[in-house]
């Protein structure tokens, strides 16, 4: 085996282990990142439906990066609003990319949800519904590493 050879399979090696590697720090995150409602704006009634807009921080508790250059392979796909447990709607996660660092966040603004009408009726009508953002949750669903991740305040 010449020595080209064999550093050619030292430096394969050595890239697995990285990927392996960073593979296995990505799962880490994604198993204990948090996620926090910031604002919730702008409600407005558009077609026949209701909607607001909801900026959200994501949560990285752990001492690992989540730094990835993925070109798509980690994106936010949907988001939902609830109310003191209620589905109050749904909206659609247009993030491809994004960084975290260790112990630190990422704020995604501007998410689009289109309210439920009936529930926001229904919490109105029965005295219901809050203004309190603490009564307010969210709930993201992440698709990274080949596997759907949810993710709940």
């Amino acid at each position: 085996m010449t020595t080209g050879v064999k550093i050619a399979i030292g430096v394969t090696a050595a890239l697995a282990l990285f990927g392996f590697t960073k593979k296995n720090n990505y799962v880490s995150v994604l198993r204990e990142m948090k996620i926090a409602v910031d604002n919730i704006r702008k409600l407005r009634y558009r077609n026949g439906k209701i909607y607001t807009d909801v900026d959200v921080i994501l949560i990285n508790p752990t001492k690992l990066n989540f730094s990835p250059i993925t070109a798509g392979a980690i994106t936010l796909r949907r988001i939902s609003l609830k109310m003191k447990g209620t589905l109050l709607g749904n909206g659609l996660g247009t993030v491809k990319n994004f960084d975290l660092p260790a112990g630190g966040t990422q704020k995604i603004e501007k998410i689009e949800i289109e309210i439920l009408s009936l529930e926001i009726l229904n919490l109105l009508f029965t005295g219901s519904f809050s203004t309190n953002p603490n009564d307010y949750t969210i709930e993201v669903e992440l698709n990274a590493l080949g596997k759907t991740w949810i993710i709940e305040q």
